[in-house]
């Protein structure tokens, strides 16, 4: 039977930006009790590869104050095969994941100028690329194991209907997997705009530049609605390693302000939920329980959002009524 790994988001890229930049001082941070209780549950329902935090400083991300205490919480023993990551822009970031049990590193360098320069205080791509492989040479030491996730891969954030430089793509791409030791990455499509034509040539020229896509996966967000389509393009491509966020919370602050919102409305990710019942329909194993997943984390999640201010997306709503 085929296999796809499902790599869940949701504790990391679904809370980051939850409650806004304000979540601190109108009390809207998730407590700790919570986040473990959402990735108690996540575990759970089936998934073995789950990023729990992200190990950066909480100015602009102040829901990830508790990163620490989340990996020190965590242990990825209790279960054969899990692995709980944590998301890490430099050595410092990645010291402190380094005293925790967590047993992946997860890097992002961007793959473009734009956006490299909107998220890592006005540093370009070479200058992010080089911090990420100095985080990934110190986890490498340690004998932690590493993955990436590469930003902006197949749209040009700068200018909305440009495409991505392929070039760049291919050369970072090229970086994490055979200069830092990666063992795999995902795409990212960071503002959510890109189509299945897109996602089928980028594929095609990091394939042909690596030497095929087991070690390619994607990171899809839903801004128009077409995550799931660009899921199944991804998939007939040969892609084995997915990206979602239960709910399909969360999302680029980048992206979300470049598409005028100010970063105050996230393009949001594609829904976990969907993509295992995609995935189910085509017979194509997960290991991941869907209503299980819905059922247990779905209402740990949505008292997560109210108690940040946020709605849960609608489709989460019906997915639940639907089973309850």
């Amino acid at each position: 039977m085929a296999e796809v790994k499902i790599c869940e988001m949701s504790p990391r890229d679904g809370l980051q930006y939850l409650g806004g930049p304000d979540a601190a001082s109108s009390g809207r941070i998730v407590p700790l009790e919570s986040r473990l209780r959402l990735i108690e549950a996540l575990i759970a329902a089936g998934l073995r590869h789950i990023e729990v935090a992200s190990f950066v400083s909480p100015t602009g991300t102040p829901q990830m104050a508790l990163s620490d205490e989340v990996g020190a919480a965590l242990d990825p023993a209790v279960v054969p095969g899990l692995e709980l990551s944590g998301l890490v822009p430099n050595v410092r970031g990645y010291e402190r994941l380094a005293a925790t049990r967590l047993n992946v590193v997860a890097i992002f360098p961007s793959a473009n100028e734009a956006h490299s320069r909107q998220n890592f205080h006005g540093h370009g791509v070479d200058h992010v690329l080089a911090l990420a492989g100095a985080a990934a040479d110190r986890a490498r030491a340690d004998g932690r194991r590493l993955r990436a996730h590469v930003s902006a891969a197949f749209q040009d954030l700068a200018v909305e209907t440009t495409g991505s430089d392929v070039a760049a793509v291919v050369r970072v791409c090229r970086a994490v997997l055979d200069d830092f030791g990666c063992e795999y990455l995902t795409l990212a499509d960071t503002n959510g705009t890109t189509n299945p034509a897109r996602i089928g040539e980028i594929l095609d020229a990091v394939g042909d530049s690596i030497g095929g896509l087991s070690r390619v996966g994607v990171h899809l967000h839903d801004r128009y609605g077409t995550g799931i389509a660009n899921a199944f393009a991804a998939w007939e491509r040969g892609v084995q390693i997915f990206d979602a966020s239960l709910g399909g919370v969360g999302g680029s602050v980048a992206a979300s302000t470049v598409a005028g919102y100010a970063g105050g409305y996230m393009v949001g990710n594609i829904a976990t939920e969907s993509l295992v019942k995609l995935f189910d329909g085509l017979g194509v194993a997960t290991g991941v329980d869907a209503r299980a997943l819905v059922a247990r984390a779905g209402p740990v999640l949505r008292d997560i959002c109210v108690a940040a201010g946020e709605p849960m997306p609608p489709g989460v709503m019906l997915r639940e009524a639907l089973l309850n």
